[in-house]
């Protein structure tokens, strides 16, 4: 129990650290993908949209055709599932032909324009209103960044540290980088997007 527990800690922060870092101690000083992108790889919704509720079609239309083909072949969405809900799915429903057992037991699969959708938690929740902000992410990761491991998980325990209180010691790390290596330049689009909102 205790090693699934650090487990999904570990898998918390390197999803924290290539998807928000920003470069400070907090993330190891890594530079997560929403943060490393170059504005050529930057989508802002359009005017009024500015939060999942209030984005169109248009936008995500938009963001699938600023997609180098190069990247095209792995492509996915990542977003958090408070966004997919309030912008995808009501999308998809509102889109009509679906069926009352499509409504009641939901997708089979997760996918959106044709392209997989990839729920991430780190990654913008906020619902309302949330303008200047970003929101998801589209595109081929693995072209994008790469993540390489020094040291795997490696749990120790320590028998001696608090034998006067008779507890265990038990401590739980790892040793990773993310390195966000192909973001695009000023004017062109890598292989990896970012939808933003408008200021208003």
């Amino acid at each position: 129990d205790l090693a699934g527990e650090m487990a999904y800690a570990f898998a918390k922060k390197e999803d924290e650290c290539g998807f928000i870092g920003d470069g400070t101690s907090t993330y190891g000083g890594i530079v997560g993908v929403t943060n490393a992108v170059a504005a050529g790889s930057s989508y802002e919704a359009l005017a009024g949209n500015t939060g999942f509720e209030t984005l169109d079609l248009v936008d995500f239309e938009a963001v699938v055709g600023k997609l180098p083909q190069y990247a095209e072949n792995g492509a996915k969405w990542y977003i958090s599932k408070a966004g997919y809900a309030a912008s995808m799915m009501r999308l998809i429903d509102a889109a009509g032909g679906n069926t009352s057992a499509q409504l009641q037991g939901g997708p089979s699969a997760r996918e959106f324009l044709g392209y997989p959708v990839v729920i991430s938690q780190v990654l913008n929740s906020t619902l309302g209103a949330d303008a200047s902000a970003k929101k998801l992410l589209f595109g081929n990761l693995k072209l994008a960044a790469t993540m390489g491991r020094r040291r795997g998980m490696s749990v120790d325990m320590a028998d001696q540290l608090y034998f006067t209180t008779d507890e265990l010691a038990i401590r739980g790390t790892e040793r990773f980088d993310i390195n966000v290596h192909e973001v695009g330049t000023a004017s062109v689009a890598g292989p990896i997007l970012l939808l933003t909102t408008p200021a208003a």
